[in-house]
Formats: structure tokens, C-alpha cells, sequence
């Protein structure tokens, strides 16, 4: 959101002239100018028209594009362009409808709209749970799917064991119940754009490298960059930023610092399972230890649009 401000008014009337508005303001988001002011204490003032130049203000009222005209004191300007710098100009009017011509305009430009697949790899993103925002990792673009941004929440959204039946088999556990949980606290314009992607795992028991589909789900070790050798088995890509960056492996719960399930299982042991410790290291936990959630999940890059502050939106069409 942009905040645009008043770059010269005088309010003095001249003879018969009304005085021109106090306050003019405009504010540019999402696509519209949004205009205000006060109308100036004078019993000349009838009302006002607002014209509207590109680049340079308009000379007289009957110059520029008309926007507004009347004795409401806000307008919206919904014919803009982003990245154009439009000057607004106001022209107070009295009863005989004559305007006063002295100098009363606020110029404002239009921020360009960045799509979610314009955002850099490690650049923090908002999503709204529950009608507050919460800070995700920008982690790749087109991974695991072309067209879409893997992101992953920068902090534990919650605790709980791997399952409860002490097995590592991520299809179904408590694990996966809880990241599939994080979709129905997602903002409802988002929701519908959390389309499910397909992701390696290892199936417990066998331990062998299959396929499933998933809208929210955990990160496997491969994707987290940690390398265990022949305890685990390569499960997807390793996501690069998290190598370059690995203070973002360690995650917090409740402020403190605080250990994260992976999805992928100890191929020895069918009671346990990887997670990522307090200083970002691969640790081998039993699965039925209480450890943090930390979802991850997939937008697609071009129906997206990343805010000023980082929250992201649907793009309006």
C-alpha cells in the first residue's frame, strides 16, 4: 500500500472564490486511488471537482480527467496503472460555480503488482491462519510441480508425535493429519489455490520409495538438505536455499527454539523417524515423541500477488 500526501495547498479564499479543501490525501492499493479530504470551514464552499493529470496536474478544471464532482469529500480512482505516477488536483467551487484555481494537488504512484513466482528463494511471505498473518519461507519455484512456489511455515504451527503407534509410516499418521489440519485455518480466498501436489515418500514397514499426493505435508530430510547416508532414502530434491541458509532449518515453537518431524522414516527401524534438531542437524527421534509440525505447501506462482508487507493474495483477474 502506498500513502500519497499534499504537495501544495493555499486555503486562503480569493473575493467571492470558496477555499479549497484542507487535507488532500490519496492512498494507492490494489488496483485504486483512494482520495480524501475535509471541507474547509467557509460558507462559499459549495463542493469540489477533482481532475486528474498523468505526470503533471492539470492547469484548470477543465483540464486532465474528470474524477469526481460534488460535496462528498472521498473518491476512488479505479482507472489506474501500475508503476504510473498520476496528480490529483482540486478545485473548490461556490455557489455561482466558479472555482477556486489556487494550488491544492497530491500526486501518488501506483505500486506494480509482484507475483508470488517473481519473489526471491528465501524471501519471507505472509499467509493468514485464522484471521492472523504468519511468516513462510519462500523456499522454490516449480518444485515439486512446474507452476507452482513451495513455501514453508518459518515456525512450528504445532506439536505432536509422528503416531501414536510408535510406526514410521507417514501416509495417514498423526504427522500427516496435522499438516493436512493447517488448510482449513488458511484464509478462505486462499484455500482453494492449495491444489494438491505429488511428493516422494517411504512407505513404513517395507520402507520402500513410493508417491502421494498432498496438499500440505512435511518436509522430507532429501528437502531439507541433511544427509544421512544409507538411513534414509532420497525422498524428492534437496531445495537449495535451505543448504545455502541452514540457520532456517532451525525453527521455534511458542518463541523457543524447537525440534521439527521430517516426513521420512529410519530405513533400519520402524519405530523411528527424522526430524530436524534445535541447531538445524538431522536427529533421529522415536515416533511417538512429541516434536513440532512445521507444514509446507504449494501456490501457484503467477495467481498470486505478494502484498508490500509480504501477505499474499489471490490475483483479481
Amino acid at each position: 500500500m502506498a500513502d500519497c500526501y499534499l504537495t501544495g495547498q493555499t486555503a486562503a479564499p480569493m473575493g467571492d472564490l470558496a477555499s479549497q479543501p484542507v487535507g488532500l490525501t490519496a492512498q494507492a492499493a490494489d488496483g485504486t486511488v483512494s482520495l480524501s479530504w475535509q471541507a474547509p470551514e467557509d460558507p462559499a464552499y459549495q463542493g469540489v471537482r477533482i481532475c486528474r493529470g498523468s505526470g503533471t496536474a492539470p492547469g484548470s478544471p477543465w483540464e486532465g480527467m474528470l474524477l469526481y464532482e460534488g460535496s462528498a469529500t472521498a473518491c476512488t480512482d479505479q482507472q489506474v496503472t501500475p508503476g504510473e505516477t498520476y496528480v490529483y488536483r482540486a478545485f473548490a467551487k461556490n455557489s455561482w460555480g466558479d472555482y477556486q484555481t489556487s494550488r491544492c494537488q497530491v500526486s501518488c504512484q501506483v505500486p506494480v503488482a509482484k507475483t508470488l513466482g517473481q519473489a526471491e528463494a528465501g524471501q519471507t511471505v505472509r499467509l493468514a491462519e485464522d484471521g492472523t498473518d504468519q511468516d513462510y519461507l519462500v523456499l522454490a519455484h516449480g518444485y515439486p510441480a512446474a507452476g507452482r512456489t513451495l513455501l514453508l511455515r518459518r515456525h512450528a504451527v504445532s506439536n505432536t508425535m509422528f503416531d501414536s503407534k510408535v510406526a514410521n509410516e507417514y501416509n495417514g499418521s498423526l504427522l500427516d493429519q496435522q499438516c493436512t489440519a493447517l488448510l482449513g485455518r488458511l484464509d478462505q480466498a486462499i484455500r482453494p489455490l492449495v491444489e494438491a501436489v505429488e511428493i516422494a515418500y517411504t512407505t513404513g514397514g517395507s520402507h520402500t520409495l513410493s508417491q502421494i499426493q498432498r496438499q500440505v505435508f512435511c518436509l522430507s530430510l532429501t528437502e531439507a538438505g541433511l544427509d544421512t547416508g544409507a538411513s534414509a532414502n532420497r525422498e524428492g530434491q534437496t531445495i537449495q536455499i535451505l543448504v545455502q541458509h541452514p540457520e532456517w532449518l532451525v525453527a521455534e515453537s511458542n518463541g523457543n527454539p524447537y525440534s521439527w518431524w521430517t516426513r521420512s522414516p529410519v530405513l533400519t527401524d520402524g519405530t523411528q523417524a527424522f526430524a530436524v534438531d534445535k541447531e538445524g542437524q538431522a536427529e533421529l527421534r522415536m515416533a511417538n515423541r512429541v516434536t513440532g509440525v512445521r507444514p509446507a505447501l504449494t501456490l501457484p506462482s503467477d495467481q498470486v500477488i505478494v502484498e508490500e508487507d509480504g501477505h499474499l493474495r489471490p490475483k483479481e483477474e
